[in-house]
């Protein structure tokens, strides 16, 4: 069974979310970038094959920058997010560089590095894991960090000294934009809105929009430090996910599920 999902940015779509239309089931609202956002709700399809309806409003726009240094003159890449992955293929030939090994902090990191033609290895959750991965795998190793200007953390700094020389380099940059009107709208109901956040940046830039939202917010967060920046009002609930990934974001949106169907 398909979510549907409305991208909110036509009339006929908001004409499908008038407040009169709401009922007590959940809504869905994603706040990624549109692909993310994407890859997302197609992993709650298969999760819980439940009919949903869904609004996409990405919160946070990225823009890739010039890319200028030669990943041939290091002896591998680093990626911490999909957002880094995607600007590095969307400068250039990805066969120039082959087989350049590329060092990712999550599973989705490194299968968007295998698409495209990268030899990818992943840490398998946060940035902590990728500090430890490459003190243990690349010691003494040249490393470059591919990023927006933003970062979660200092890689370097975790890392400390006998790891590898990791330099960086700024390939993109995000955005902040308003909630489209679909999602205001939304958030002006009478049915729960189910809302999964996945950083501290945007755990941030959303709390300032949802102060004056009516409708019930059930807030899966990615990691302690996302729920510190949701300044949301007590009658809201939010949940911790158990690890920074999106299996734990889906179990994490369950247990969300669950609560408001039995409340």
């Amino acid at each position: 069974m398909s979510l549907p999902w409305l991208a909110a940015n036509t009339e006929s779509d908001l004409l499908q979310l008038t407040p009169g239309s709401f009922m007590q089931t959940p809504r869905l609202l994603l706040t990624r970038p549109e692909p993310r956002s994407r890859e997302f709700l197609e992993l709650i399809d298969a999760r819980f094959g439940q009919d949903f309806d869904a609004v996409i409003s990405p919160v946070l726009r990225v823009v890739p920058l010039p890319f200028k240094e030669d990943p041939k003159m290091f002896d591998g890449l680093v990626f911490t997010s999909q957002s880094g992955v995607e600007a590095f293929a969307n400068a250039g030939s990805i066969e120039a560089h082959s087989p350049i090994t590329a060092w990712c902090v999550g599973d989705r990191t490194a299968a968007a590095a295998l698409r495209a033609g990268l030899k990818a290895h992943s840490a398998a959750g946060a940035l902590q894991d990728l500090a430890r991965l490459l003190t243990t795998e690349a010691p003494g190793a040249r490393l470059l960090q591919l990023s927006g200007r933003q970062v979660a953390g200092d890689l370097s700094a975790l890392i400390g000294p006998g790891g590898p020389d990791i330099s960086r380099a700024v390939i993109y940059e995000q955005y902040t934009q308003p909630l489209n009107a679909a999602a205001k709208l939304l958030l002006q109901g009478q049915s729960p809105v189910l809302l999964p956040v996945f950083s501290p940046r945007s755990a941030s830039f959303l709390s300032q929009q949802l102060q004056e939202a009516h409708a019930p917010l059930a807030i899966a967060a990615m990691s302690p430090a996302v729920a510190k920046n949701l300044a949301v009002q007590d009658r809201h609930r939010v949940e911790v996910a158990t690890q920074p990934d999106a299996l734990a974001m889906l179990q994490t949106l369950e247990v969300l599920l669950e609560k408001v169907m039995s409340a």
